[in-house]
């Protein structure tokens, strides 16, 4: 590598008058410039890279092509020792090199040319830093050398120990010696110091041989990069970027592994080449770089969406891309280049039109239902219908009316034990959040933008009802109905044969207000379809049961998936044989979804009043962060803001409630309440948010409270009433004058 020499721009005059002197190296000092010039912050790092760059400047200067061969192997000349071994095959080392190069510190023979990476004649020291020798084996015009390289006592020794003829081609193997329980950090510093040398055989160094580097114009990435940050590739040397040393980088947006690419000698390196050496000049051609591999990764990305036709295109290509990644070729993604460059999918029929189109195309489909074996989930789809899409889950499109039989016969007959039922909102009025998918201003967006918007949904209407199944569709046949109807006649353990449970009369427990905000358990005589409601799951018990039944009915009165009845003594055979069903006791034992729903919903109205109350209200929700928006919806859609009664339970059992929820407490669900936790820890944070009790449009039709809300959420946020008084004093200030 071509080192920069400084010239004074003044000429020094001498004077014969005077002695010039020239500094040196006071004598018996070598010791001490030598622990000077070998100190690394990292010794295996930085050996490991010295090593192997001086054996790829060895193959260049002997124009070899054959890969340098890394090893993590038994030594050559103490069998007990594991050793880091790197030959390479270029020119060798001549006893005069020996003696003139390589034993002289600061001599390199590199410093006229930027096809090699040496220049400061301290590579091939640098394994003593690591250790108090190490062995060197050369050929040089068929003749075999082995040198032992220590510390010695004064300064480094090279000692040589053998010397023979051979039939050989030139080469040269270094040695050193692994310490006890090195091994794996000598593993772990060579993936992450040679992961862009592409010419290397590896040997039982954890590394496999099929790697592969890709390399644009400005940039390369080697799938499994050690560094899951844009950081900096020098020829084939890899270095992070000190993004201290380059404020207006910021590391968090900058989360894509790919390296800039740099010859040698386009940026400057400490004398130890450990780090890049981080002057003005050096941070604007980092800087400019980076640009150039943005621009590189936007042309690859837009060559690659450009052609989007039709709705199939459209979806597919969102499904593609998104994680963020980007093609470079067939089958090879650049993951989370969303932070670089534009990653929206630009469907073609939508382009110069004024409007976004998403990157959830599904935005007015829900996962409604789940359907296993048959039987409908009772418990929550946390699954996006993209996400069900790209994952490939067999989905239905529904109309929001589910049938036991007809989940039975997909099951059974069709051999499909686990689908998905997905619902679409066909109304004409467009949802607030789907206007800012597409980029619009819900309150001031034109009839066209709202006609395009609508557009686009049929067309995605039209899409999903071409590509998958309607449930409603699916006719269940007269041979499937009597294989059920033979199955229901079988004898049950009394004997008797199981009648077909249709308009079924029961006892149903709900919990209802009996004085103003007071609440208990009470039963009422229903008539219950049973073959229509098999998404509901029904806890039963006898009379006897009483106390458990109303216990049942108290600790889920949040569920709309749980019903829990009363029952004839005679008629329990019947409900032992359905699947649906669980007898009381033992449902107040188990752990089933819905118990643990809503033992987790009541510890959070227990313990976090303040954040549910905000949850609520409902409103100010489109002036939070995007992702507290989010963990808000998903306890809302978890059944958060739904409770049944909104006053307190009747005194009678309101200690034997609390107590049942007490023993439960293993039930808690705590990944909710860690989202609920970081809702509250936003909401402490922003206090002023408790008491605001007005919709966003009423906000909004204040301009200073609109803004002063946007601005009081941000993570440096504006104190809104300081501003506000600021904003008065300045406007009657101004009519003063």
């Amino acid at each position: 590598m071509k080192l920069d020499v400084l010239t004074p721009k003044n000429t020094v005059i001498k004077s014969d008058d005077f002695d010039s002197i020239e500094y040196t190296i006071a004598e018996g000092q070598g010791k001490l410039l030598f622990n000077i010039l070998s100190q690394y912050s990292n010794p295996i790092g930085s050996l490991i890279r010295e090593v192997t760059t001086n054996a790829f400047d060895s193959h260049i200067e002997a124009g070899i092509k054959k890969p340098v061969d890394v090893a993590i192997k038994g030594g050559t000349f103490t069998k007990n020792d594991t050793v880091f071994s790197v030959t390479d095959y270029g020119v060798g080392l001549s006893p005069e090199r020996v003696k003139t190069i390589y034993s002289k510190f600061l001599a390199s023979t590199k410093r006229d040319s930027n096809e090699q990476h040496g220049a400061f004649g301290l590579g091939s020291k640098s394994p003593l830093s690591y250790c108090d020798m190490f062995y060197v084996t050369t050929v040089h015009d068929g003749v075999k050398y082995t040198y032992i390289i220590s510390k010695g006592q004064q300064a480094p020794e090279i000692d040589l120990v053998s010397r023979d003829f051979v039939d050989m081609s030139n080469r040269t193997t270094i040695e050193v010696p692994i310490k006890s329980g090195d091994k794996e950090q000598f593993k772990t510093e060579i993936r992450r110091q040679l992961q862009y040398f592409d010419n290397i055989d590896y040997e039982n160094c954890g590394y496999p041989n099929t790697y592969k580097i890709y390399r644009g114009d400005n940039f390369m990435y080697r799938p499994g990069s050690e560094d899951g940050y844009v950081h900096i590739v020098l020829g084939k040397v890899y270095y992070p970027i000190d993004f201290n040393a380059i404020p207006d980088m910021r590391k968090w947006w900058l989360d894509t592994p790919i390296a800039l690419r740099f010859d040698i000698g386009d940026l400057p390196v400490v004398w130890n080449r450990e780090n890049i050496e981080y002057t003005s000049e050096a941070v604007s051609a980092i800087k400019n770089k980076l640009e150039l591999a943005k621009k590189e990764l936007q042309e690859l990305w837009d060559e690659r969406n450009s052609d989007i036709k039709s709705m199939e295109d459209y979806v597919n290509a969102c499904i593609d891309h998104q994680d963020g990644s980007v093609e470079i070729i067939d089958g090879v993604r650049i993951p989370n280049v969303k932070n670089l460059i534009d990653t929206s999918i630009k469907y073609s029929k939508y382009k110069n039109r004024g409007v976004n189109t998403p990157a959830d195309p599904f935005f007015d489909y829900t996962v409604k239902k789940k359907v296993s074996n048959g039987l409908m989930d009772a418990s929550i789809v946390r699954m996006s219908v993209f996400n069900t899409i790209k994952n490939k889950k067999p989905i239905y499109i529904y109309e929001g009316k589910a049938k036991s039989i007809r989940n039975k016969f997909i099951d059974r007959m069709m051999n499909m034990p686990t689908f998905y039922l997905v619902e679409g909102n066909k109304e004409d009025v467009i949802e607030g959040s789907t206007y800012y998918s597409f980029g619009v201003d819900r309150f001031s967006a034109t009839d066209k933008e709202k006609a395009i918007i609508n557009e686009f949904r049929k067309e995605v209407h039209d899409y999903m009802e071409a590509t998958f199944p309607i449930y409603e569709n699916i006719t269940v046949t007269d041979e499937f109905r009597e294989i059920l109807k033979s199955e229901r006649k079988k004898p049950t353990k009394s004997g008797a044969a199981i009648e077909e449970l249709t308009d079924f009369a029961v006892k149903l427990c709900k919990v209802t207000e009996v004085a103003t905000s007071e609440y208990k358990p009470a039963f009422s005589r229903e008539r219950i379809d049973f073959e229509d409601s098999t998404n509901v799951t029904y806890v039963y018990g006898t009379n006897d049961d009483t106390k458990a039944l109303e216990m049942a009915a108290l600790v889920t009165m949040r569920s709309e998936y749980i019903k829990v009845i009363k029952v004839a003594v005679n008629k329990i055979p019947v409900f032992e044989e359905m699947d649906n069903t669980i007898e009381v006791n033992e449902f107040l034992k188990s752990n089933h979804k819905e118990l643990i729903k809503n033992i987790t919903s009541e510890y959070i109205l227990d313990n976090y009043q303040t954040t549910y109350g905000i949850i609520r209200k409902n409103v100010v929700t489109e002036y939070l962060p995007k992702e507290i928006q989010s963990d808000i919806k998903f306890l809302i859609d978890y059944g958060i803001k739904r409770p049944i009664y909104n006053g307190i339970i009747n005194y009678i059992y309101r200690d034997h409630f609390t107590q049942y929820k007490n023993s439960r407490k293993d039930l808690i669900d705590h990944s909710i309440v860690n989202v609920i936790k970081e809702v509250e820890t936003f909401i402490n944070r922003h206090l002023l948010l408790e008491f605001v009790n007005l919709s966003a449009n009423y906000i909004k039709k204040d301009s200073s409270l609109h803004v002063g809300l946007q601005q009081y959420v941000k993570p440096n946020h504006i104190n809104v009433y300081l501003l506000n008084r600021l904003y008065n004093f300045k406007n009657k200030e101004d009519n003063n004058e």
